[in-house]
């Protein structure tokens, strides 16, 4: 044997102990010869490295069905799931396993409330409905197309999914008429009038129920107007419950969201409902637009909302008319309320003579009471009674269901031929002091003359007063007036009445308006209150 390699191979080799692993390299020869061959340890090589152990990537134990020190768990364990137990999870189920790396791992359902799907929850059985992140809501329509609803297209509201995707709420929705509407009534007072007395409008005296929208001023769709005449009467002064209908099929029902309701400033209303009355030849008539307009008020009503209103005819030029009113709790509770006309006809210097006229009057003058009206020109007068001293027409006390008042109509013209001293107007209780109610709901409204009335023309106070305002003046509990306002000749107002702009001109006369807003006990406070030279009450 020529050749007799006296080594053995690596192989055999790197099996033995404490024997590095060898290479076994071959020098520019085909043939493996001893010479051209040589066997070194494997870190001798030239551009030989040796790759690092890699370290196990799960704990040593992991498996071994212990909780050792590091794991949350141990999948050998029997009261643990495997991964392969957590798949098909049902609608809206979640599965907690332990890893092969001894971690808690949890796995939830793909279908499930809150993913912007709707999911099949059973056989045949759907999520009604489920939120984008828009805000949007999707729902599944009868015939399995999906359905994005959301409120861009109406005036007010939201849509909502809620209880765990199986409630679907529509909260959208528009001011004005309403197939699942309240039906719409209103309920008038005239206050010149006894309640079953009748007034001559005009047969083309309406009520008009609009509303201010997001559009702009427009009318309720099918727009309710109703006249009443149609009604089957002539206007009395108390008419209850008079539905508004008109419009498309007669329909008067309407949304009744307290987001319809409008602020309403010196007549005029913005966004939402409101009212307003006057003379229109027919239902196309668009002079309704230029109408005072008065807030219909609704407060989330199912079945049917009314309105009261105090309706005032127009006044003549020269006069003014005083509505004091009141609601259903002061009524309950005994309230009467009177208005009364206070003046010194022989002026400031004559502190032993005064003058009230009201409706005590009318006991020994029953002539006094003045129950009816009649049109005069383009305004409304009393009718078939006489004035108090020539100038103060009382009329009766009456009222609805929440509104109560008791008016009188002043003529100025007359009063200013009779005495040219200042005329204070105030409010006493009929069954005794003023003081016991000066922090109720009492008001007084003031109606004066506007330029281009008619008689079907209603109008807004020009003046309103309350009297919590005038509150704190007295602490008195036997005060016996409410000293609202005096009416002042022009020629006798005093330079701070004018340069403050307490004063205001009412149109047509030669007086001026200044709020006094007092409580008083007697004639004297009421003389501290009309003149300058102030006298001792005490």
């Amino acid at each position: 044997n020529k050749f007799s390699p006296s080594y053995q191979f690596p192989e055999v080799l790197s099996r033995l102990d404490n024997v590095q692993p060898f290479v076994c390299v071959q020098r520019n020869a085909f043939v493996l010869t001893a010479s051209q061959t040589e066997c070194l340890p494997i870190q001798n090589q030239p551009g030989t490295t040796i790759p690092a152990e890699a370290s196990p990537s799960t704990p040593p134990s992991c498996g071994n069905g212990v909780l050792d020190s590091g794991e949350q768990c141990d999948p050998a364990d029997q009261n643990t799931k495997s991964v392969d137990e957590c798949t098909n999870l049902g609608y809206g189920t979640s599965c907690t396993y332990c890893s092969n790396t001894c971690t808690v791992e949890t796995v939830d359902a793909q279908a499930y409330c809150g993913n912007e799907q709707i999911d099949k929850k059973d056989f045949n059985v759907y999520e009604s409905c489920e939120k984008l992140a828009d805000g949007s809501i999707i729902r599944r329509d009868s015939q399995g197309n999906i359905q994005t609803l959301n409120c861009n297209s109406y005036e007010y509201g939201s849509v909502s999914c809620t209880n765990s995707c199986t409630n679907f709420v529509n909260g959208c929705f528009n001011c004005g008429t309403s197939d699942t509407g309240a039906e719409a009534y209103v309920s008038l007072v005239n206050p010149m009038l006894a309640p079953n007395s009748a007034f001559p409008f005009t047969d083309i005296f309406r009520i008009g129920l609009d509303k201010q929208g997001f559009l702009g001023d427009i009318s309720v769709p099918t727009r309710m107007l109703t006249n009443l005449y149609d009604q089957g009467s002539p206007f009395l002064g108390v008419m209850k419950n008079i539905p508004l209908t008109g419009g498309i099929g007669g329909i008067n029902t309407i949304e009744t969201n307290n987001q319809c309701n409008a602020t309403c400033t010196d007549g005029s209303c913005g966004k939402g409902y409101y009212i307003t009355f006057g003379q229109l030849t027919s239902v196309s008539d668009q002079g309704w637009r230029n109408f005072e307009q008065f807030p219909y008020t609704v407060s989330g009503q199912i079945s049917t909302v009314s309105n009261e209103y105090v309706v005032s005819p127009s006044v003549p030029e020269g006069s003014i008319r005083v509505v004091i009113r009141w609601g259903a709790a002061e009524e309950s509770q005994g309230a009467n309320m009177r208005g009364y006309v206070y003046t010194r006809p022989n002026g400031a210097g004559d502190t032993s003579t005064s003058l009230l006229a009201g409706p005590v009057d009318t006991i020994l003058h029953p002539d006094y009471l003045c129950k009816e009206a009649v049109v005069s020109g383009n305004a409304s007068i009393p009718s078939g009674c006489s004035a108090d001293q020539g100038m103060l027409y009382i009329h009766p006390e009456t009222g609805l269901t929440n509104t109560f008042v008791q008016a009188s109509t002043m003529n100025f013209g007359d009063a200013y031929s009779v005495s040219e001293e200042p005329l204070a107007f105030a409010v006493r209780n009929q069954d005794g002091p003023i003081a016991p109610w000066k922090n109720q709901t009492i008001l007084v409204d003031v109606y004066t003359y506007h330029a281009g009335q008619t008689i079907n023309s209603i109008f807004t106070p020009t003046f309103s007063y309350q009297i919590k305002t005038a509150a704190s003046t007295s602490s008195n509990e036997g005060a016996q007036w409410w000293h609202v306002f005096t009416l002042v000749p022009k020629s006798k107002l005093l330079t701070s009445e004018i340069v403050n702009g307490s004063a205001t001109d009412i149109e047509g006369t030669e007086y001026a308006l200044v709020p006094i807003q007092s409580l008083e006990t007697d004639d004297c406070e009421f003389h501290n209150n009309i003149y300058t030279n102030k006298i001792d009450c005490s």
